[in-house]
């Protein structure tokens, strides 16, 4: 079975994101990128979890889990 890590990692090398070797901060343009997708990701959590929606509130939880597991393959750190 697959981990999130293996998930992320797998769609990292298909769509050509950003993946890190050994831990070190990615180029601007990387980082950027996982900031916005951070902040678009918590800013939907923030508006589910205010409606009381628990099913809005574990997708964005999700999405907000999968992109932040993006920002550490890019940033070369491993989490499992």
């Amino acid at each position: 079975m697959n981990t999130l890590h293996d998930d992320v990692l797998s769609f990292s090398r298909k769509f050509g994101c950003a993946i890190g070797t050994t831990p070190a901060v990615p180029d601007a343009a990387t980082v950027a990128l996982r900031c916005k997708l951070i902040a678009e990701g918590f800013e939907e959590l923030s508006e589910a979890m205010a409606s009381g929606d628990l099913v809005q509130i574990a997708k964005e939880a999700s999405d907000l889990k999968y992109v932040t597991e993006g920002m550490l393959i890019a940033y070369g750190i491993d989490s499992r």
